[in-house]
């Protein structure tokens, strides 16, 4: 809800644009200041502004999830107090708080994180550049030994992002990287705690571990992970689509198979009707060639009777059998 309030004193609105844009811009800037620096009895103990990270993390902190069941958000009360120093100060007997011990989270502590993010991410930056420059300089010379002309070559397979081998090599650099950083400070953190304070040992490896390190191997290892998933499923999918297709290759020699018994069926009949004719055409062969002797004998026995009626029969007949 948007509540309007009425402004009974107006001395510090101005009468005209030019007082107006005074009290606005330039006193509103000069009450940040004192609010960062403090005042003549407390410098440096001002109130404080809140930066981007607090003012984001209170803006969410007001949706209705982190209410409990009585409605109360208990998550804005401690972003409240750790804004105001309230929630990491320590406290006495009593329970009031120490005196210069509260730690407010504020603008100047952001600014501080920012510039401590900035100088650990240096070394990740640097780190990553080197890893994609010498993959691109390995790819080109390969390209153009297998080219041998500019003008040919597959820009694409030289390009240092978007591809398996690359996220393998940042997990792995990113991955060293880390773990060197971590050995360091551990190392670093036990010569300082002595090896027995434990507190000290925990809060040098917290002051040294380069976070954004930590971050991007997190990333890393990320994209690996899903790219190798996404590897398998393009790899199911490919076997899937294999079986498929010889699902359907083993169905078609099936019908293919079928079709060779049936024409297999087809030429057994045709061999059988095949060999019925030949028996057929022995036995009409063996019938005239029956028949033929016969005539022949028969003739030899009517050549007189021939001879007597038909004189010039004979030599026909003759004439036929030799020059046919």
């Amino acid at each position: 809800m948007f509540l309007i309030v009425k402004v009974k004193d107006t001395t510090l609105i101005g009468k005209d644009l030019y007082q107006k844009i005074l009290f606005g811009v330039v006193y509103w800037f000069f009450h940040m200041v004192s609010d960062m620096a403090g005042s003549n009895q407390y410098a440096g103990a001002g109130t404080g502004l809140p930066g981007p990270i607090a003012s984001l993390l209170k803006e969410a902190s007001a949706l209705p999830i982190f209410k409990d069941k009585e409605g109360i958000n208990h998550l804005s009360e401690k972003i409240s107090k750790l804004f105001n120093g309230t929630l990491l100060a320590e406290h006495d007997e009593k329970g009031k708080i120490i005196k210069g011990t509260a730690k407010r989270f504020d603008l100047r502590a952001e600014i501080g994180v920012a510039y401590e993010l900035g100088r650990q991410a240096f070394p990740v930056i640097l780190n990553e550049c080197m890893v994609r420059s010498f993959y691109f300089i390995r790819r080109l010379v390969a390209e153009i030994k297998a080219k041998q002309s500019f003008a040919d070559i597959e820009w694409n397979k030289t390009l240092p992002w978007n591809n398996r081998t690359m996220t393998r090599m940042l997990t792995i650099a990113t991955g060293t990287f880390t773990a060197v950083d971590l050995a360091d400070a551990a190392i670093r953190a036990g010569l300082k705690s002595g090896g027995v304070d434990l507190m000290t040992f925990t809060t040098q490896i917290l002051l040294r571990v380069n976070f954004v390190g930590i971050g991007r191997f997190t990333v890393a290892v990320y994209s690996d992970i899903s790219m190798g998933i996404h590897r398998e499923r393009l790899r199911d999918e490919r076997i899937d689509i294999l079986g498929q297709q010889l699902h359907w290759a083993n169905a078609k020699i099936a019908y293919l198979q079928g079709d060779t018994w049936h024409a297999a069926e087809r030429t057994e009949i045709c061999l059988q009707e095949a060999e019925q004719a030949m028996y057929q055409s022995a036995a009409i062969f063996v019938h005239t060639w029956k028949a033929n002797r016969e005539s022949l004998h028969r003739i030899d026995q009517l050549r007189t009777g021939i001879q007597s009626k038909n004189p010039q029969l004979i030599d026909e007949i003759q004439h036929i059998l030799t020059w046919n």
